[in-house]
């Protein structure tokens, strides 16, 4: 991924050489992407293993942040800017 190679034949193998033998023993159903480069090599996982569940924390966290913020009464209006930060 750091290297640009998210979308390639290189990621497609090493998905298929590091998950296929969990994917076939039945040992593996669903994957919790546990790193921030893992959700650019998610579609690739996707077509190789459509059965298999990604889990991408980074969107669950972003989730209940907004879930908080929103039982809170702390979003902000539609249309409004936030403050600059301060230095």
């Amino acid at each position: 991924v750091e290297e640009g190679l998210a979308q390639s034949e290189v990621a497609d193998a090493a998905v298929r050489l590091y998950l296929q033998r969990f994917v076939s023993d039945e040992r593996l159903d669903a994957l919790l992407l546990g790193c921030t480069h893992y959700p650019f090599l998610a579609g690739t996982m996707q077509a190789q293993f459509p059965a298999l569940t990604l889990v991408d924390p980074a969107s669950c966290l972003a989730e209940a942040a907004a879930d908080m913020r929103r039982e809170k009464d702390l979003l902000a209006e539609p249309g409004s800017r936030a403050p600059a930060l301060m230095h």
